[in-house]
């Protein structure tokens, strides 16, 4: 889905995020508008917020969080830091899918899942966000 993109590489790399404006601004520069039903996108950024060529798109999210998926996608993310970032990066979690506008309950368990996977893992949490039909907003978790 990288042909959405209205931000190229270079410039992406250039500007941090270091709030939720910047987070949000990016997130429809790099993802919208949303197409997948059921997409998790995490974006790597650097200890500083700087985003890294990393853009993982994972499909077919489950509508809930399994746990188990959860963890293993946090401790999946924490290895790539690690290697790649000297282990002082954090993550950036989109979840996209069709439908209303605003975050859902759904939506919120997810928020919830990731920060607290992160949380127990030890991995920086930039922030999770809602991308849908309507644009993009941040979900409190």
């Amino acid at each position: 889905m990288l042909c959405r993109m209205t931000i190229d590489a270079h410039a992406a790399s250039q500007e941090p995020l270091l709030t939720e404006r910047d987070m949000v601004t990016r997130i429809r520069d790099l993802l919208a508008p949303a197409s997948n039903p059921s997409q998790l996108w995490v974006l790597v950024l650097d200890r500083d917020g700087y985003q890294t060529p990393i853009l993982i798109p994972i499909d077919e999210r489950p509508a809930m969080p399994e746990p188990s998926l959860v963890d293993g996608l946090v401790a999946a993310l924490g290895t790539l830091i690690d290697e790649n970032l000297e282990g002082d990066g954090q993550v950036l979690f989109v979840v996209e899918r069709n439908g209303p506008f605003g975050p859902t309950n759904q939506d919120h368990c997810w928020a919830a899942a990731l920060s607290g996977s992160c949380s127990r893992a030890g991995l920086r949490l930039a922030g999770t966000f809602l991308l849908s039909p309507g644009g993009v907003s941040p979900i409190a978790g």
